[in-house]
């Protein structure tokens, strides 16, 4: 039902989604339209069934959550329902969010296999915190890369960024193979992903000691809790044990 009117209205003046978020939505709407023909008549129970019948980590029912909030909201939006069924519809618990940084992320970009500019792809993703969704979305401004996308920012080049787009020839290599999924599955036989990368990166800013809002505008987070979560080190067990033990009793010499 009006899905089409949906998809022009998500990319716009509604939520301005990416292209890949958009369609991404789209097939989980399309999906819920082939059981509710005539969203209208769904209740939110019916939805809350709907969703947890479709099965999956809570992560992908949250997906499909958000794809519907969107759907929803839009209907409302247009005249087409009084009121949103989704505001009584519950996202699922999802455990916090814990960087988990690549150990010896260089030796694993240098073992991807394929073609070298994989690679290279490799390398700019993790010295400019890009994301896969934006890994075709930037150019080059100067001694900057603007990455386009739904966290659009600036972010400054390093050396290494600078080399590897030098390799890719100023640009990210298009054609045959160069797909998010394609570079998703060399990165994969590498033993590493690109969100692993981001993290790597982020892990690196909070060991230098960058603050916060560092972090959130280097990686393009939208909630500043999760650039918090790479300040949370683990104490030193030698740190932890002095603690415990406190201040040595003087000699008694």
């Amino acid at each position: 039902m009006r899905l089409g009117e949906w998809r022009v209205w998500v990319t716009g003046r509604g939520q301005a989604l990416s292209q890949g978020t958009a369609q991404s939505y789209g097939n989980r709407i399309g999906q819920f339209l082939e059981e509710f023909p005539d969203p209208r008549k769904a209740k939110p129970a019916d939805i809350t069934r709907w969703l947890v019948k479709r099965g999956g980590s809570p992560s992908s029912y949250n997906g499909r959550h958000a794809a519907l909030v969107s759907y929803f909201r839009f209907l409302v939006e247009v005249g087409e329902l009084p009121g949103d069924p989704m505001s009584g519809v519950p996202r699922m618990p999802t455990r916090p969010f814990a960087p988990r940084p690549v150990p010896d992320a260089e030796s694993k970009i240098a073992a991807t296999p394929g073609d070298p500019r994989y690679m290279w792809a490799a390398v700019l993703c993790h010295a400019a915190g890009l994301k896969i969704s934006e890994a075709f979305l930037w150019e080059v401004d100067g001694d900057y890369l603007v990455i386009a996308g739904r966290m659009a920012r600036r972010v400054p080049l390093t050396p290494r960024a600078k080399e590897a787009i030098g390799h890719l020839g100023g640009r990210m290599p298009s054609g045959p193979g160069w797909t998010k999924r394609t570079m998703q599955r060399r990165f994969r036989d590498a033993g590493f992903n690109v969100e692993a990368l981001r993290q790597t990166l982020g892990d690196r800013f909070a060991r230098q000691g960058e603050d916060v809002g560092t972090i959130q505008a280097g990686l393009g987070y939208r909630n500043p809790a999760t650039a918090r979560a790479y300040m949370k080190k683990p104490i030193p067990k030698d740190q932890l044990r002095k603690a415990f033990e406190g201040p040595k009793a003087p000699s008694a010499d």
